[in-house]
């Protein structure tokens, strides 16, 4: 792991010389030392100038605070029931993803489909240069979406808009390029971004799941991966009818809804072990 890493284990194993183990020589929960360890964020002791290390005294001079034994065991057991939720929900985010997979895979599986165009049945744009600088000076509650994938592609948030309604937009350049994001609403997106407007009646949400498997080849794979509009205008997508689309799309979205619901849980699992560890590792509030 990287450096400053605390790992808990109950199996054998044999510690390289990059590593530091930990055996208690007195009678105190080594469960809770864990997390008291895992408190300390130990790499913030890097003193290394090049390749990154921790300097063993530096971790021997921490103090460590040690309630009673039968209070460290009960802190242990209270953040170890976390820990227990969130590997649960992460279990169930990757078995619901790899559903997603399986299906699409199924549902994708067209044969003698109608065909068309990206330029017939969408209008085709760009974002513009959007800087951190201008975000700061007019904060506001539209979002600005760029070339990321984490936080939704979201960059900022303006008091302007540039885009309202039902899009698609994708990321022109970068190691993300081809990824395709469903918008909604009123906001803006910067120049790396590519913006579809339906021209025909559609269901958006199904070009949203269909677009990312048929632009995957086109993306130009170079030091700096690039997919242009000229590039997208040209590919062609299958074209169901509206109630085809519509179906596919509910069942796809039905599944990320399970995902999404699954991600928002764990992220509020985690907000509370880092509220918990807050207060109850460092004694604030005491544990009976």
């Amino acid at each position: 792991g990287s450096i400053g890493s605390i790992v808990w284990s109950q199996n054998n194993f044999y510690p390289i010389d990059t590593t530091y183990f930990v055996l208690l020589s007195h009678k105190d929960s080594l469960k809770y030392f864990f997390y008291k360890l895992t408190s300390l964020d130990l790499k913030r002791l890097n003193t290394a100038s090049g390749v990154p290390g921790l300097n063993r005294e530096e971790v021997y001079k921490q103090k460590i605070l040690l309630p009673p034994l039968p209070e460290q065991q009960k802190i242990a057991e209270i953040l170890g029931a976390v820990d227990e939720d969130i590997e649960k929900t992460d279990a169930v985010i990757a078995e619901t993803e790899k559903l997603k997979k399986g299906l699409m895979q199924e549902l994708f599986a067209f044969k003698n489909s109608k065909e068309k165009k990206i330029s017939d049945i969408f209008e085709i744009g760009r974002g513009r240069v959007i800087s951190k600088k201008e975000i700061q000076a007019n904060p506001g509650p539209y979002p600005v979406y760029s070339s990321q994938t984490s936080n939704n592609g979201e960059f900022g948030k303006l008091n302007t808009y540039d885009f309202d309604g039902e899009y698609l937009t994708w990321t022109t350049d970068g190691i993300y390029a081809g990824a395709v994001f469903y918008r909604n609403g009123k906001f803006n997106c910067t120049n790396v971004c590519g913006t579809l407007k339906p021209k025909v009646d559609m269901d958006i949400r199904y070009f949203s799941y269909i677009l990312p498997v048929c632009v995957e080849k086109y993306v130009v794979r170079t030091a700096n991966p690039k997919l242009m509009n000229n590039i997208v205008a040209s590919i062609a997508v299958p074209f169901l009818s509206l109630e085809k689309q519509k179906q596919i799309s509910e069942i796809l979205s039905a599944v990320d809804d399970k995902i999404f619901a699954n991600k928002n849980l764990k992220s509020k699992l985690l907000e509370l072990k880092k509220g918990l560890m807050g207060d109850l590792l460092s004694g604030r509030v005491r544990v009976k």
